[in-house]
């Protein structure tokens, strides 16, 4: 299992290359649909949302405290469709998402090492929300982006 500091490198590498998929477009893009349902605006809002809920329990953990159970964010599309209605207009989705993700980060900074074995909340909060929803993601928006 790798180690606390290379998973958070990876997540590192990750958030970059997929920042990089649509930092660069122009404002109106993030209100273009052609992303399932959703635009890019609300995209990032979902994403931001999950960030924002998982820093809570992350920071929770880190103090000596407790994260909500498990299931306690189900059913996920329930908190999703609540995520896409905060989504903002334009490029400042993409602020909104950058701060959401470095709250969610620092909450995995913040956690001891022992969070990070095979079924720590550490490892299971950087990779669920982390790093599997970058992979979910990515490639439709490359090719979204692409078109």
């Amino acid at each position: 299992m790798p180690t606390k500091a290379e998973q958070i490198a990876d997540l590192e590498v990750a958030y970059v290359q997929f920042r990089d998929l649509f930092s660069m477009l122009p404002d109106d893009w993030f209100q273009r649909a052609g992303l399932g349902d959703w635009t890019l605006a609300e995209l990032l809002a979902h994403m931001a949302g999950w960030y924002r809920a998982l820093a809570v329990d992350l920071t929770a953990v880190a103090m000596g405290g407790e994260a909500h159970p498990r299931g306690y964010y189900e059913p996920e599309d329930e908190w999703n469709a609540r995520f896409t209605t905060e989504a903002r207009a334009g490029t400042a989705a993409l602020d909104d998402f950058d701060m959401a993700f470095h709250e969610f980060y620092a909450g995995l900074k913040a956690l001891n090492d022992d969070t990070y074995g095979p079924d720590g909340f550490g490892s299971r909060a950087l990779q669920g929300v982390g790093l599997k929803h970058f992979e979910e993601h990515h490639a439709a928006i490359d090719a979204w982006v692409q078109r």
